[in-house]
């Protein structure tokens, strides 16, 4: 889906762009009405029927209205600066958890914010409480900032806490054997035979530096220096307030670093630097970015046909408990992987019967 406008903004018209052709939504009051370009002759003809749609609407008398819920809203990239992938997640949670979506905002009192908060508590994560809570302070921060209303009945509400157990995050590891089993299995099926030379590199490169996927989709060959075997890491995949894959920054300063080339990844290095004239280190076959969950969720799927139940990630984990496990003191693991050493760092580590009965019995 894409909100990226193509006609002029109308009043009470959303536009959006489907693979399927543009679709322009009439959302006033309790009138939710959509118009379809497969439907008319052209984008240009369902524009049109749209916009006399909504004006036979307003003849009516129905010309003033106060602000929905849901109004306020769909104002919050106005307001707001949000990636594209956020205002997805975000629409998620506000259909799936926000019961007055549809009510006028003046008519929304604390005990129905705080209501929504409370239903939650039984199946619902701290996480998503929260998320919840910050959509509302959203809808708030819109509200006050275009004068809909003067008062913020967010402030000082609280997030009631989860009663749901929480389940601990299954950290997987891999190794160089399922790796291997992988490849192979990836060279029979892919279709783009770039993908096809291109596999090997990604996953023992992952695997041998600890990169996050996203960075390693980023980088461009002018970010590898062979001659001090190092690797600057200083920009990511992900999306922006247009765009759902695009080259952007680090998110933290601790993402933005230097990382040695190991004798091991090395010779992966070299080989992807060779496999295309491209600038980028792996571009897919129109010379651009690869999105990193496509690509991964492609190697997912062809790892579940041979058994093996692979994510990107995997490589990472593996890699910061194998240092761990080594000796690598924390602060050295921090500055490869370009993380702050915490609870999520050292979440990353899995540990297996044998080093578990290994450390009970040092006592």
């Amino acid at each position: 889906m894409n909100t990226n406008n193509k006609f002029r903004k109308e009043k009470y018209i959303q536009q959006i762009k489907y693979k399927t052709g543009w679709v322009f939504r009439v959302r006033y009051r309790d009138i939710d009405e959509s118009f379809r370009e497969i439907d008319y002759l052209s984008s240009s003809q369902a524009f049109k029927a749209a916009v006399s749609f909504r004006n036979d609407i307003l003849v009516k008398g129905f010309i003033k209205r106060e602000k929905t819920v849901r109004d306020c809203f769909d104002e919050v990239g106005d307001i707001y600066v949000l990636r594209s992938e956020t205002r997805r997640k975000l629409a998620i949670f506000f259909e799936k958890y926000v019961s007055k979506k549809d009510v006028e905002l003046h008519n929304i009192t604390r005990a129905d914010i705080i209501a929504d908060l409370n239903i939650m508590v039984k199946e619902c994560s701290n996480d998503t409480i929260q998320r919840v809570l910050s959509i509302w302070k959203k809808i708030y921060g819109v509200a006050i900032a275009k004068g809909y209303i003067e008062k913020d009945l967010t402030i000082n509400i609280k997030p009631p806490l989860s009663h749901k157990l929480k389940a601990n995050k299954r950290y997987e590891l891999t190794n160089e054997e399922s790796l291997n089993s992988l490849i192979e299995q990836l060279k029979k099926h892919l279709k783009s035979s770039l993908e096809a030379k291109q596999a090997e590199c990604i996953l023992f490169i992952l695997f041998y530096s600890g990169m996050r996927p996203a960075e390693l989709f980023a980088l461009d060959k002018t970010d590898i220096d062979l001659k001090n075997k190092t690797i600057q890491i200083t920009k990511e995949m992900g999306s922006d307030r247009d765009n759902e894959n695009v080259v952007r920054p680090c998110k933290t300063e601790l993402s933005h670093r230097t990382i040695p080339i190991s004798k091991k990844c090395l010779p992966y290095i070299k080989k992807a630097l060779e496999i295309d004239d491209s600038p980028i280190l792996f571009s897919n076959e129109k010379g651009l970015h690869y999105a990193s969950k496509d690509l991964g969720d492609r190697f997912h799927q062809y790892g579940k046909q041979i058994g093996i139940d692979f994510h990107l990630y995997q490589c990472r984990h593996t890699f910061i408990t194998r240092l761990f496990m080594n000796g690598a003191d924390l602060k050295t693991i921090q500055e490869l992987v370009g993380q702050k050493v915490d609870a999520t760092t050292i979440g990353y580590v899995v540990s297996d019967k044998e080093r578990k009965n290994k450390a009970i019995n040092m006592m």
